[in-house]
């Protein structure tokens, strides 16, 4: 069964522009090269290699309208006729990876470490109520989530060496937790929501040239 591991990192959406009425154009601060917090390990070169992967994923967050947050119960834990225990993804998609995407390492410095971050360009679906919160209040973290292909463990690091990119998940709170039994995306509203934003997305991107998007701040 395929191992999936969800690694947050401190994040970020920025230089958000109007590409059409139904996306945004930003760019997604997406994890850092070495040493993560909770003692997984990704070398710049892992990455690199693993990029081709990431085209296409989804970014999907869990929007509380209550209380105005992203992040917090992104899953539920179900028991099915047989008894059997499973974890359901329960975000919604918020936007994509085009397959147009320029990707790059950038340095940044935060809580007085300097990280060299992977970021990406990305559209974030303005037809999902979690769109004017990201307008609005930006994102501070995100989990990235991967399928680990190759690893082991080095001097108490667990270095991944081959993965693949899943998902994005923008997050209020931290969700980062590890298990084999993970469902994603498995709800039929879900995957309506999905196929919606593909539908747009397919629209937007007969158009390939974003250079002339209109910045929404000004």
């Amino acid at each position: 069964m395929d191992r999936i591991l969800q690694l947050t990192y401190e994040s970020s959406i920025s230089k958000l522009c109007e590409v059409n009425s139904s996306f945004d154009k930003g760019v997604l601060r997406i994890c850092y090269t070495g040493e993560n917090r909770n003692k997984t390990y990704i070398s710049k070169e892992v990455l690199e290699k693993c990029i081709p992967t990431m085209y296409n994923c989804p970014i999907v967050c869990n929007y509380d309208r209550d209380t105005d947050t992203l992040g917090g119960h992104d899953f539920d834990i179900i028991t099915d006729e047989d008894n059997n225990t499973k974890i359901i993804n329960v975000t919604t998609p918020i936007g994509v990876i085009p397959e147009s995407a320029n990707v790059w390492f950038e340095e940044y410095e935060i809580n007085g470490k300097t990280h060299e971050y992977l970021n990406a360009d990305v559209l974030i679906w303005k037809r999902q109520e979690a769109y004017k919160k990201i307008k609005d209040d930006g994102v501070t973290a995100h989990s990235m989530e991967i399928k680990i292909k190759d690893g082991e463990v080095i001097d108490g690091l667990y270095h991944i060496k081959d993965f693949e990119f899943n998902a994005f998940t923008l997050v209020g709170i931290e969700p980062c937790f590890e298990g084999s039994e993970l469902q994603m995306f498995s709800l039929k509203d879900f995957k309506y929501k999905m196929e919606y934003m593909i539908r747009d997305l397919k629209e937007t991107l007969k158009v390939r040239d974003f250079s002339n998007a209109k910045n929404i701040y000004n």
